[in-house]
């Protein structure tokens, strides 16, 4: 599947904001919540993807790059004429610091921890990614990427084994790789 990547601008402080959170630590359900919370109240939000396709065509961080710097654009064209200041979870993403070299940035690992937007883009790009892999799931059941959104599950590792890969899989990927090789 897409990697994806979020931007989002929250506005003032906010009760609710305590309980964001790196999107990994939280349960479903209180994503869920928070998803709600998060586009009803966001002063912009951008989401970038970048295809399975793409990440085998030049790589997974490069292909965040696109994604991160895509979510930024329409971040920032919605909130043009203001001033845009960046936090970044992800200090690799080296095109997106050059293509924000004349914003004000920080770029941190592990950012969601320190700032309630960075969590809440962490939040809308895995809900966003979820949903993707839920309605894809619709076309290649025997994945059961409804399950495990296309991350490596015993399951899904089983699938892959007995169906050989579909058209979402990242063939630059070693199991998707050995997967395409013991097939020929």
């Amino acid at each position: 599947g897409p990697v994806v990547a979020a931007a989002v601008v929250l506005g003032r402080g906010e009760k609710w904001f305590e309980y964001l959170d790196d999107s990994k630590k939280l349960t479903r359900r209180n994503r869920d919540r928070l998803i709600e919370l998060i586009v009803g109240n966001s002063v912009a939000i951008g989401i970038g993807y970048s295809s399975n396709d793409k990440i085998d065509e030049i790589g997974i961080i490069e292909a965040r790059n696109i994604a991160a710097i895509d979510a930024f654009e329409q971040c920032s064209l919605a909130l043009v004429p203001y001033t845009v200041a960046a936090v970044v979870d992800d200090s690799r993403l080296w095109k997106l610091r050059d293509y924000l070299g004349g914003f004000s940035s920080l770029f941190v690992d592990k950012a969601d921890s320190l700032s309630f937007s960075v969590a809440a883009a962490s939040i809308v790009a895995k809900a966003s990614r979820d949903l993707f892999m839920e309605l894809e799931a619709k076309d290649y059941p025997e994945y059961s990427f409804e399950k495990n959104k296309g991350y490596g599950s015993k399951a899904h590792f089983s699938a892959l084994k007995k169906h050989g890969p579909c058209p979402l899989h990242r063939a630059s990927f070693a199991p998707v790789r050995s997967s395409i090789i013991a097939s020929l």
